[in-house]
């Protein structure tokens, strides 16, 4: 017994089902996940490494990057992280 998938035919007017809209193909969405899991993890070493560094900055007395870094970091997670609430 083979149950085959039926999609729901694309319309004309704007209709999101989820994140994608109806017209996206699985395709398009199986390629987009990977991506945004790559971006995602490119993103946090970068914030990681910014931190660091600013850590590293102000241990010879000088906050400035650090304290950009941390305010990016709240601003990033209070934005993108309480979006889905």
């Amino acid at each position: 017994m083979t149950q085959e998938l039926k999609l729901p035919e694309p319309t004309a007017e704007k209709t999101f089902d989820g994140d994608f809209p109806l017209l996206a193909s699985k395709a398009e969405i199986a390629n987009l996940l990977p991506m945004k899991f790559i971006l995602a993890t490119a993103v946090y070493l970068l914030m990681g490494l910014v931190l660091a560094w600013g850590i590293l900055l102000m241990m010879g007395g000088n906050p400035w990057l650090l304290i950009v870094a941390g305010l990016a970091y709240l601003i990033a997670f209070s934005k993108i992280g309480c979006a889905s609430h």
